[in-house]
């Protein structure tokens, strides 16, 4: 991706309005992703745990 890409402006998920761009969106997907991530390893633990 180039520093265009990510400057472009991006709707999703988050409205026309708020005018955020496409590096926004990309920040939100990664911080998504980690906190899916921590789920699983916790319920992971308190499985082995039980």
């Amino acid at each position: 991706m180039t520093d265009a890409d990510l400057d472009a402006p991006s709707v999703y998920p988050f409205g026309e309005e708020a005018g955020l761009t496409f590096a926004h969106t990309v920040a939100w997907v990664n911080a998504e992703l980690m906190k899916n991530v921590s789920e699983i390893g916790q319920l992971r633990m308190q499985r082995r745990a039980a």
